[in-house]
């Protein structure tokens, strides 16, 4: 019995142990995140805009909450940004990639997908994030072609230009993070690798 007794009160014990241990591993990840800070404006005005912005680990969708898209079973981060539209997401640094999802009331939903955590202190992408007004899509309606058009061509000759100041290192960037976007979504890689040929093309 005495021998019974102390058996159960080291199982006990060894495994209030090994919580403690995995306590502290778990608060060695959150005391030293990757923190992300951003901002959130209103496309029309430049006025800055309170706004939720959640950090997710999917790239695709899992299901909606309203008209905020949810990308996993729950947040990795959820901020609200200040009166002068900014914010910090603080993420775990094993997470290698992760979605940000900007939504407020009367705003079309902002999903920026497959973003970096690979350094403490990087900005989000894009910084700010322009949100539109659901109220002005129909007004503005006009402008919205030019819009797509001036969107497309800056990015397209920005990474031209990018290729053309080294090619190698420009392939390689992109070949290293299409690996990286390869461990959660196969087909999300392939659109992203596929980017070096398409600027190839573009700036011939």
């Amino acid at each position: 019995m005495v021998e019974r007794r102390w058996s159960n009160v080291l199982a006990v014990f060894s495994v209030a142990a090994v919580s403690l241990l995995l306590g502290a591993v778990v608060g060695a990840h959150s005391a030293n995140p990757h923190r992300h800070p951003g901002r959130v404006l209103e496309r029309a005005s430049g006025d800055p805009i309170v706004a939720s912005v959640k950090a997710w680990p999917n790239s695709e969708p899992t299901g909606s909450e309203g008209d905020c898209g949810l990308y996993g079973e729950k947040p990795l981060a959820s901020v609200i940004s200040d009166a002068g539209g900014a914010f910090e997401l603080a993420l775990d640094a094993d997470q290698k990639t992760y979605t940000a999802v900007y939504c407020a009331n009367g705003y079309t939903t902002y999903v920026a997908r497959d973003l970096p955590n690979l350094t403490d202190g990087d900005a989000t992408i894009p910084i700010p994030v322009f949100l539109r007004a659901k109220a002005s899509q129909q007004t503005g309606a006009a402008d919205f072609p030019g819009d797509v058009i001036r969107t497309a061509l800056g990015a397209l000759n920005e990474l031209a230009y990018l290729r053309s100041v080294d090619s190698e290192r420009y392939n390689s960037a992109i070949n290293d993070y299409a690996s990286l976007i390869k461990e959660t979504d196969g087909n999300r890689a392939e659109l992203f690798l596929a980017l070096a040929n398409v600027t190839a093309s573009w700036g011939k």
